[in-house]
This record gives structure tokens, C-alpha cells and sequence, in this order.
């Protein structure tokens, strides 16, 4: 990839339906810390649990420790070695070599939000754009520690249920009204701008 490149990335969130999923674009020099914290914010996670890449094979853990993630290491590792190397220490320019090349970003080591994120394209800078930018996207992501797909899917079957003691005490949970189909990407990028 050239230096001063645009990488157009699209996040999936794995095995949601409708897909949860966002199109962004980052600057080549983004570290993979940078990544994690632009996939936060457009995601729309709160950024309270640890995370992890998996680059062709290779892991790269927030605190340089594989052995922290308790899921299941053969969802993770398709080839290369286990060891692990912190993000702060590689940018996207250095890993990121081809479009159609994809790579794993996990989130929560507890409910294993599953990221499949694709290189679609390498753009040349725009100077009317500030990156990161996301450019499109639909869905909210689940709320934080709500025991991950499964729980995920119980809580909209019991919102779209009647009211009731079991709603009555998720509504109080949520603290906050949750619609599955929400997406707002202005105030997305202004939280992007904000980071940038």
C-alpha cells in the first residue's frame, strides 16, 4: 500500500440478522489502538472491555497476553502463531496489504462480539474529508454485557413481547429506550471528529 493512502473498511458485526455493520475510512498510519477506538465509537460500543485482531493469522491483544481471551482459540487462529503483540506497536499501513484481504476484531471477552472486517478499497486522500470518517452503516449494535448473541436476541424477543415483570425489570436494565434499528451516523462522526 502507498503511504498517505485511505483504507475503506466495511465492520460486520458476525451472525446478526439483519447484519449490524459500518463503512469507514481511516488513514493508512492509523495504529491498530487508533482502529480499535474509530470501531467503538462507530460501532457504538462503550469501550469498557478488552479486545483483540487477528491479521492474517497473527493476534494482536490490547495487553500483549492471548492467554487473557477465554473463547474458543480455533474461532481466532487460522494459521501463524499464537504469540501475541500489542497494537500500539503496528499501524494499518504495515499489515493491511490488499483489498478483499479481511481480519477479525474481537470485542468483550466475556459475550465475544465477533467483528469480520473486509478491505474494499485504497483511496487517495480527500482534503475536504477529515478522517476517520464513516460513511455508512445500519443497526445498533447490542447494549454492553447483555451476554452476547444469545442474550442479545432473548432481550429483543422480550422487548417485542407484552408488558410484564420480565420486561418491566429489562426496561429498567437498559435504563434507556433501545431501538435494534437505529443508526445515526451524523452523531457518529461527530464523535469520530472528536477522536480525530
Amino acid at each position: 500500500m502507498e503511504e498517505g493512502k485511505i483504507i475503506q473498511l466495511k465492520i460486520k458485526l458476525r451472525s446478526t440478522s439483519p447484519t449490524i455493520w459500518r463503512r469507514i475510512l481511516v488513514q493508512g498510519h492509523t495504529a491498530l489502538f487508533e482502529l480499535h477506538e474509530i470501531i467503538q465509537i462507530a460501532m457504538g460500543w462503550q469501550n469498557c472491555h478488552l479486545f483483540l485482531f487477528q491479521i492474517k493469522g497473527q493476534i494482536y491483544d490490547e495487553h500483549g497476553d492471548f492467554d487473557i481471551w477465554m473463547g474458543d482459540e480455533e474461532d481466532v487462529k487460522q494459521e501463524g502463531s499464537l504469540e501475541a503483540f500489542s497494537p500500539l506497536d503496528f499501524s494499518l499501513e504495515e499489515l493491511i496489504t490488499e483489498t478483499k484481504q479481511k481480519f477479525i476484531y474481537i470485542y468483550d471477552f466475556g459475550d465475544n462480539w465477533y467483528h469480520e472486517i473486509l478491505v474494499e478499497k485504497f483511496l487517495p486522500i480527500d482534503p475536504d474529508l477529515n478522517y476517520p470518517v464513516c460513511i455508512g452503516g445500519k443497526m445498533q449494535c447490542p447494549p454492553e454485557d447483555c451476554g452476547g448473541l444469545y442474550g442479545f436476541y432473548e432481550m429483543l424477543y422480550i422487548l417485542e413481547g407484552k408488558e410484564g415483570r420480565e420486561k418491566a425489570a429489562l426496561l429498567k436494565w437498559l435504563n434507556k429506550p433501545y431501538d435494534p434499528k437505529y443508526f445515526d451516523i451524523e452523531k457518529v462522526n461527530e464523535h469520530l471528529q472528536a477522536l480525530g
